[in-house]
């Protein structure tokens, strides 16, 4: 190899600088298993499919399980959920992030999940799927090449595709890859890897991002935003044109709903 290939750590904490203050972060099995113990406690919401919503990273003396079945901390606020209720968080669009192991990203965007690839004649992608077709942004966390030396981007997936044109981003153990609409362009390459270096061994068209730099693992501080807003005014801004609300609590005057309701008035929309 040209270069040292990226190890799980400084992959997981290249991976933690594609999320964002309060975020839901869905965690696929494998090597996403990692984001979570290199995250301070508190800026983010991780979301397993075992059921967990607040994966605190590794603790060994905890009957909470990752997607992995390797024992995690729950963080403070986190719950279990069961299977169906997690299926709806999952594909019901209400995860930002999903962090994923493809074990084949193609040039469009598509994956093939490596329980996938594992599983001969099963094609068994677990909860890939849900995860990359509900989250607003997919990011595939995967080795390179595999273990026989095979690129694992590529023109077109060799297997049944998992997920149709869903990953945003490749972070590999040799760079970082996005996804365009016009396909594939390298924009980071690891430490001791020049351009040249990936594109050899990427078993797919890239072009060059102009403002292409070396990988850094500065694991950026998340803090989690604060729901408390001093006005109605603050607390509604969001609120877009012909949005339809839903307010709870009792109407009469000095309720929090008639509070909010002549803020919506003051907003203007």
């Amino acid at each position: 190899m040209p270069g040292t290939l990226l190890d799980s750590t400084a992959m997981a904490c290249r991976a933690a600088q594609e999320l964002f203050p309060g975020a839901v972060v869905a965690l696929g099995m494998g090597l996403p298993g990692y984001i979570p113990s290199e995250v301070p406690t508190g800026g983010v919401w991780f979301i397993a499919d075992s059921g967990l919503l607040g994966n605190d990273g590794a603790d060994m003396d905890s009957d909470a399980l990752d997607a992995g079945g390797n024992p995690v901390a729950m963080a403070p606020g986190g719950s279990f959920a069961g299977i169906v209720d997690i299926g709806g968080i999952l594909r019901g669009g209400h995860t930002d992030v999903a962090v994923i192991q493809p074990s084949q990203v193609a040039s469009n965007g598509d994956f093939v999940h490596w329980t996938t690839e594992e599983t001969p004649d099963l094609f068994a992608s677990g909860s890939a799927v849900d995860m990359a077709y509900g989250a607003s942004k997919v990011v595939a966390l995967m080795p390179h090449n595999n273990s026989s030396d095979r690129s694992n981007i590529v023109m077109e997936c060799s297997f049944p595709v998992d997920g149709a044109k869903q990953v945003d981003i490749i972070i590999t153990t040799a760079g970082v890859i996005k996804v365009n609409r016009d396909g594939l362009e390298l924009v980071e390459t690891a430490p001791g890897w020049t351009v040249e270096d990936v594109v050899e061994i990427t078993h797919a068209p890239l072009s060059i991002s102009p403002d292409v730099k070396e990988m850094k693992f500065h694991v950026p501080e998340l803090i989690m935003p604060d729901k408390v807003f001093p006005d109605a005014i603050s607390a509604l801004t969001d609120v877009p044109e012909g949005a339809t609300v839903n307010v709870d609590g009792f109407a009469g005057p000095g309720g929090m709903a008639h509070y909010l309701m002549t803020g919506l008035r003051d907003l203007g929309v």
